[in-house]
């Protein structure tokens, strides 16, 4: 039975290696293509996220070594694979605990490259995600009167969790803390509600001020009082 399309997936574009290597290649996002070089083997930070129909006309316009189409997070999982130990990116070190989020490895510099950053962010969180039971959507912060400018800040645009009051929720944002605060990202967000507005306050999230584009945000230094929230409010076993 042929996957039922919804506006909330996403896929990426694969094919396998020219150099009959055994490895599967993925489109890398427009930001980092170009000069002939458009497919990653190993980088899961540089894989174009994409909606369904981008992604059907990249594979129509394709003749050789067997575009596919597959889902985001199966794309992130096969090139994560990929990667060998001794090249492997920080998304990869980061998932296989291999590394520490201080460790020199993780060289990205949110203020000098803040568009790497976000995507590693993102590319990251998206696979973490596949493994809770929740929605989960982030993208990079864009300021509408200087559409170009990169900045080291994120949005988050859709978070639900299928099974409220379990702690899948506590678990995601603990884990793209952890991130943001190695980064030195900025996080945003907005409520629907009293109820998820409370929620947000709660883990470390503040009330924007000022003419601001989101109504709450999450700043890469939490205070003491933040974190030991995001530990007690764990679910007792």
């Amino acid at each position: 039975m042929p996957e039922r399309e919804t506006s909330d997936r996403h896929y990426a574009v694969l094919c396998r290696s020219p150099r009959n290597t055994g490895k599967m290649l993925a489109r890398i996002t427009p930001p980092y293509a170009g000069k002939g070089n458009f497919w990653t083997a190993t980088d899961v930070s540089l894989v174009w996220k994409m909606d369904r129909a981008t992604a059907d006309d990249i594979v129509s316009r394709l003749g050789h070594n067997q575009p596919r189409v597959v889902r985001y997070e199966k794309a992130i999982k096969i090139i994560e694979r990929q990667a060998p130990e001794d090249k492997v990116g920080p998304v990869c070190r980061m998932r296989a605990g291999l590394i520490d989020l201080d460790d020199p490895f993780l060289d990205l510099d949110a203020e000098e490259d803040p568009a790497r950053a976000t995507a590693v962010v993102i590319a990251h969180m998206a696979a973490y995600t596949t493994d809770l039971p929740l929605t989960a959507e982030m993208r990079a912060y864009r300021n509408p009167h200087a559409p170009g400018v990169d900045y080291p800040a994120l949005v988050l645009t859709d978070f639900s969790a299928e099974r409220p009051g379990e702690g899948a929720g506590t678990t995601w944002l603990k884990e793209v803390f952890r991130l943001c605060d190695a980064l030195d990202l900025t996080l945003y967000t907005d409520a629907d509600g009293p109820g998820s507005r409370d929620f947000y306050l709660s883990r470390g999230f503040a009330l924007t001020t000022g003419r601001r584009d989101h109504q709450l945000v999450r700043w890469s230094a939490p205070s003491l009082e933040a974190m030991r929230s995001l530990t007690e409010d764990e679910p007792q076993p």
